[in-house]
């Protein structure tokens, strides 16, 4: 990870900032598939307003991120809705390293097919309905973004990101939203 460039969401009046974000990591979705793995996406805005800010820095090596960066110019997109700053080499001196990872968060219908199974199974209890109903009311803190799945076809599902701060840099791959797969870390600066 020697290099960087950011795409920073253009202030609209017409548009929630978050909603900006959402449609160019939609897009950015459909390219980082073709890197398998090798670019990693952070968020230098993550938290503000709870949300994931208004700049996504993608890193990655310069090859990589030159080729990301020309298929990114040629999308309207980016050009409509945000500045695409130049590739640049990653500073030398680092804040840190996180991994920006997805959080998965179980909805209503999960809590309802898991006490539907344990009473199919007579597992069910008055205790472990507490038990499920206390999990499924703890609160989730972490920024999120409204996108569309290609791969199932769901119209709409949240994506929760997770920032965990590590002291040193630590290897790995990216998912295809550029979110870490197994603690991979991106530099802080």
């Amino acid at each position: 990870m020697d290099s960087y460039f950011e795409i920073k969401a253009i202030p609209d009046p017409e548009l929630l900032q978050t909603a900006v974000i959402a449609q160019l990591m939609q897009h950015l979705h459909g390219l980082l598939p073709a890197y398998q793995g090798r670019v990693g996406l952070a968020f230098p805005g993550y938290g503000q307003a709870r949300s994931l800010g208004g700049i996504l820095r993608l890193h990655g090596t310069a090859d990589d991120l030159q080729r990301l960066h020309d298929e990114v110019g040629d999308l309207p997109i980016f050009s409509s809705y945000s500045l695409v700053t130049p590739l640049l080499a990653a500073p030398k001196s680092l804040v840190g390293h996180a991994a920006f990872q997805r959080l998965h968060v179980k909805g209503k219908s999960h809590y309802r097919r898991q006490l539907k199974r344990h009473k199919a199974n007579g597992t069910w209890s008055e205790e472990l309905e507490q038990a499920i109903a206390a999990n499924y009311r703890k609160t989730v803190s972490c920024p999120y973004v409204s996108l569309k799945s290609y791969s199932t076809g769901q119209p709409v599902f949240s994506l929760f990101v997770e920032r965990k701060l590590k002291l040193e840099m630590q290897s790995g791959d990216f998912n295809g939203y550029g979110l870490s797969k197994d603690g991979a870390t991106v530099p802080l600066f």
